[in-house]
């Protein structure tokens, strides 16, 4: 059904299909954690910028983007109206495009949960992320301030009574704790899981209605109309 009448997919197609991939790709690479560890994460000086960091892994996880990556659509679009398609191509071009960053999501959430359910001890990496996401800054200073004090007590000097580096504690914690998740996403349930959310995304390509402001486009473009 990709097919034109010549027997051959046409140029076009395989053109905006791999475009659309290279986004997909591009979606997954922009992911939180990648980008803190590759080029953006900050010093340890930098509380206001650690503090930035850690409160966009939260906005993410708040939205259902626990890949980090930026979701294209909402879930609330992403699960709208679902039919057999008439014109597979022109649905499947659409959806790549609109929903490449939903698709990032549902990849990496399957993998996570079936790695989790292979190994339950990767749910004290969860706990973690949260920790790091929702709990208050004082109680990370409050940690740091009790690590400062044991120390000054143990090499006997004055006491300590306050210290900063909450935010820098907080956003460590998140770091290694999403990596961690990351991680397991390479092992062997991780991928499996992985697989069954590219599975999920395919038939979502395929089924999901496109937009009507799409059809209307292409049937303006068209004298023989154009189905969803």
């Amino acid at each position: 059904w990709l097919k034109s009448s010549s027997g051959h997919v046409p140029l076009d197609v395989l053109m905006t299909v791999s475009h659309n991939i290279f986004d997909l790709r591009e979606a997954l690479f922009d992911a939180w954690f990648f980008r803190r560890v590759h080029s953006q994460c900050p010093s340890a000086s930098e509380e206001d910028e650690c503090e930035e960091c850690s409160n966009e892994l939260r906005v993410a996880l708040f939205q259902g983007a626990f890949a980090g990556v930026q979701l294209s659509s909402s879930w609330r679009e992403f699960f709208g109206e679902f039919r057999l398609p008439h014109r597979p191509r022109e649905r499947l071009v659409s959806n790549l495009e609109r929903y490449a960053g939903n698709y990032s999501n549902v990849v990496y959430t399957c993998g996570i949960v079936t790695a989790l359910a292979r190994k339950p001890a990767g749910l004290a990496l969860v706990a973690a992320q949260f920790i790091s996401v929702l709990a208050p800054l004082e109680y990370f200073n409050r940690m740091i301030l009790l690590s400062a004090r044991v120390f000054e007590i143990i090499a006997k000097r004055g006491r300590v009574s306050q210290i900063h580096g909450g935010a820098k504690l907080r956003f460590l914690l998140a770091l290694a704790s999403h990596g961690g998740l990351w991680l397991m996403l390479t092992s062997k349930p991780g991928l499996k899981g992985s697989a069954v959310g590219a599975l999920l995304s395919v038939m979502h390509l395929l089924l999901r209605v496109r937009p009507w402001t799409d059809v209307a486009a292409d049937r303006l473009r068209s004298p023989f109309g154009v189905q969803m």
